[in-house]
Formats: structure tokens, C-alpha cells, sequence
């Protein structure tokens, strides 16, 4: 799927966020986990700019009630960065049309009704977030992870926690998957079209049909850009695992049934998960 309506001048202009960005992460919001710009640590020598629904205002009944991970977005000055809400803003909205028609693919691929995945991924609550991550090139780059297998790496062996990833990156190999042989293979990159991936509930949703892939980043000291869409579902969104309309026979899909996921709402999935990726990956 081409990601072309990402803007040529996109790299050097969040190049030049990352690199000079100089606002209070949190300024008017304490309990901001989510959303701001986080620099790079000696746990995590990445910088990164995520952000979430342009939908959350103050008035949003999820932010009134003080709903885990949903946060007003802060933005650096528009003085110093002109422009720069108002296209993150129009290409989250861009990437839930995406997310819309991705969705109906995938609910067809399983035999369902075209809405039965995106009836549940609405624009006004979903938890949906688009990050801007920038790896610099480092003279000392600190917390190299080394693969059982000898391999570099930048990121851990780690699923997505999320419904879908859609992957814009640079035209930088760093990314790898594991293979079904037990090997990881590396991703070629592509940077004129966006990377689909199955998140961890999407795989539990389809009791493993969407596979979630593992994978992880290589180490490359070349500074680059990945820009990440991570599709969430709303908080309150539990919808019943389900199986693939088949020609199988009674009995065998008998047996699924009496084996099928319970529902899991969405919001309690999603902060779990993440929690687990932070600490398993180092990052706390």
C-alpha cells in the first residue's frame, strides 16, 4: 500500500524537530504518559515524537473521565515549527481512512462482512497513535543488544501490541522477522509503501490466523527515520474472537467453538501489553 501522501519534505523537517526540539515534554498536562517528545536515553538511544487522536480535547467524555491513555496532545511551539500540528494532525485522519480500508480487506479475507473489523475502529475514540522515531548516528552508541544468533541489535525480539502497524520507513535495512524454520530473515525496506503488521490482539481476535510476527530492529548507525502507525481499538471495544467462516467439517468446528477466546476489552489488553514490552525490552 503506497504511502506517497507523506510529504517529500517530511524527513529533513522532522529531522530538524528531533534534533532541536527543546519544549517541556508535559507543559500542561502532568499525567501525559503517551503523548510528547522523548529523548534519547542510555536505555534508548532513539528520539521520538508520538502523539495521539487529534480527537481527545478536554471536553472528550474519555479525557472528563480520566480514561488510561487517552491525553490532549501537546505541541511545540507553532512559532518554531510552523505547520507542524496541522500536518500531523491531517495525516493521522489520512491514516485512519487507511486504517478503514485495510480493515474491510481483512474482515473479507476471513469470510466476514466487510464491517466486521472496523465496526469497532471509530475515528472519535480510537487509541490509535502515530510516533516519528528518528535512530542518529552515534560516535559511542550505548545499549547494543546482542541475538543469541550474534546479531546487532537496536530493538529486542518483540509482537506489536496492537490490532495493525502500518510501517513507513527509510530506505534503510534494519528490520528483521522470524520465519517459520526458526530463523530471522531480514525485511526488505520500502520507503514508497507502508509495512502491514498483525498486532498481538488482532492474533488473539482471529485465534491466530492474523499471525502477530516477531521481529526486531537491527543495529545501523546511520541516521533514519521510522514512522510507525500503531491501530487501536477504543477503550471500552471488546469484540468476540471469532474463527474464519470454513468448509470444515461439524465436528472439527464444533471443536473450535468449544475452545474460542473469551472477549478482552481493548483498553485493559493494550495497557497491559505495553507495560510488558517496556520492561521486557529494557526501556524501565
Amino acid at each position: 500500500m503506497s504511502c506517497t501522501f507523506l510529504k517529500p519534505i517530511l524527513r529533513n523537517f522532522l529531522l530538524d524537530l528531533l534534533i532541536s526540539v527543546s519544549f517541556d515534554r508535559n507543559p500542561s498536562n502532568t499525567k501525559q504518559i503517551r503523548n510528547g517528545f522523548q529523548p534519547a536515553t542510555p536505555h534508548k538511544p532513539v528520539e521520538m515524537f508520538c502523539y495521539l487522536n487529534p480527537e481527545f480535547s478536554e471536553q472528550h467524555p474519555a479525557i472528563v473521565e480520566g480514561l488510561p491513555g487517552h491525553e490532549v496532545n501537546v505541541w511545540p511551539d507553532e512559532k518554531d515549527h510552523p505547520g507542524f500540528k496541522e500536518y500531523c494532525e491531517e495525516y493521522y485522519r489520512k491514516m485512519v481512512k487507511v486504517t478503514t480500508a485495510l480493515l474491510k480487506g481483512f474482515s473479507l479475507a476471513l469470510g466476514l462482512e466487510e464491517e466486521a473489523l472496523g465496526e469497532y475502529f471509530k475515528q472519535a475514540d480510537t487509541l490509535s497513535s502515530a510516533v516519528f522515531i528518528r535512530y542518529p548516528e552515534m560516535e559511542d552508541y550505548p545499549n547494543i543488544i546482542i541475538a543469541e544468533d550474534g546479531t546487532e541489535l537496536g530493538y529486542g525480539a518483540h509482537q506489536d501490541v496492537d490490532l495493525l502497524v502500518l510501517l513507513a520507513q527509510s530506505n534503510v535495512q534494519n528490520l528483521q522477522a522470524l520465519t517459520g524454520d526458526g530463523t530471522y530473515r531480514d525485511v526488505p525496506p520500502n520507503d514508497t509503501c507502508f509495512l502491514v503488521n498483525a498486532g498481538t490482539y488482532m492474533d488473539y481476535l482471529t485465534h491466530g490466523v492474523y499471525r502477530a510476527v516477531w521481529h526486531r530492529v537491527k543495529h545501523r548507525n546511520i541516521d533514519r527515520l521510522s514512522i510507525p502507525f500503531f491501530v487501536n481499538l477504543g477503550y471500552h471495544d471488546a469484540p468476540q474472537p471469532f474463527y474464519p467462516t470454513t468448509t470444515e467439517p461439524t465436528e472439527t468446528c464444533e471443536k473450535k467453538e468449544s475452545v474460542r477466546n473469551k472477549p478482552l476489552k481493548y483498553g485493559h489488553f493494550l495497557q497491559k501489553g505495553l507495560r510488558d514490552l517496556i520492561v521486557s525490552n529494557g526501556q524501565r
